[in-house]
């Protein structure tokens, strides 16, 4: 599977194509990765979500943990979902954000020019302001996450009828009578396994060996159509503002249709410390 101060645009995202149709949640797939205005006018109530990883993470497995983490909370839609990796670069730490979109990534739009100082022509400036993500087209050889839907089935206890007033159920008694019945439903299942394959990925994530998520299959099974993230936005950040552990993070909006559920803190799932 193939798979956040001064401000510097990389690549700014232009519009994003026209959101696939509404996608309600199903059996088996009960959270749907939503648009955001999709997300604000189905939900009574969002809650803002972050999920910090390390570094040689594999994003397939983020979004796994970021949807379960919305099953247990209760939460039916997930959108505004974003990525937000940190790394040091000339002495200054930057962050590079993409952002989830529905359709094709956007092509990025031409950066801006430059202003004019007397580091401009300087190849040796440690100033932050000249970092530009670049993709790199490489063979990689790599962990990844191989998920798919698979059919289960599991016994349950079911009323034999939906109401007491029921015909058969009054002549009798009041008791509806317990049957011990099997339903299918689909669940995700995911497997690591090592592959090998040509993969275009940009320079500050081979750095990081971050592996993307496989937005093929996560698009398909949870958003009901094509999803992409954009180019990288990145810009300088305080130091002080980091903590004593830089992390990377994915960030997203939870959406209830009924009350919100008190979250945890929440850790990513298989993540080495950063280095």
């Amino acid at each position: 599977m193939k798979r956040v101060v001064a401000m510097l645009a990389c690549g700014a995202c232009s519009t994003a194509s026209s959101p696939p149709p509404v996608a309600e949640p199903r059996p088996g797939i009960d959270v749907r990765i939503v648009p955001h205005d999709e997300l604000m006018s189905r939900t009574t109530s969002q809650q803002p979500i972050e999920l910090p990883f390390g570094q040689s993470q594999n994003g397939t497995e983020l979004v796994v943990a970021l949807l379960q983490r919305a099953r247990v909370a209760g939460a039916s839609y997930v959108g505004d979902v974003a990525f937000h990796m940190v790394f040091k670069w000339r002495g200054s730490f930057v962050e590079c954000e993409t952002k989830l979109g529905f359709g094709d990534a956007p092509a990025p739009a031409p950066p801006p020019a430059p202003a004019a100082d007397a580091d401009a022509g300087d190849p040796y400036s440690t100033e932050v302001k000249s970092f530009e993500p670049h993709e790199i087209a490489f063979v990689a050889n790599e962990r990844d996450l191989e998920c798919k839907q698979v059919a289960v089935t599991r016994e349950t206890e079911q009323r034999r009828y939906a109401s007491r007033f029921d015909g058969e159920v009054a002549r009798k008694s009041d008791d509806i009578p317990i049957d011990t019945v099997m339903v299918s439903e689909h669940v995700e299942q995911c497997s690591p396994e090592h592959v090998q394959h040509q993969a275009v990925r940009y320079d500050y994530q081979m750095r990081l060996e971050y592996v993307p998520p496989d937005w093929r299959y996560l698009g398909a099974t949870y958003a009901g159509g094509v999803v992409s993230e954009s180019p990288p936005l990145c810009y300088a950040i305080d130091a002080s503002s980091l903590g004593a552990q830089p992390t990377h993070r994915v960030t997203a909006t939870f959406g209830f249709r009924g009350a919100i559920e008190q979250l945890e803190p929440l850790h990513a799932p298989s993540s080495k410390h950063w280095r």
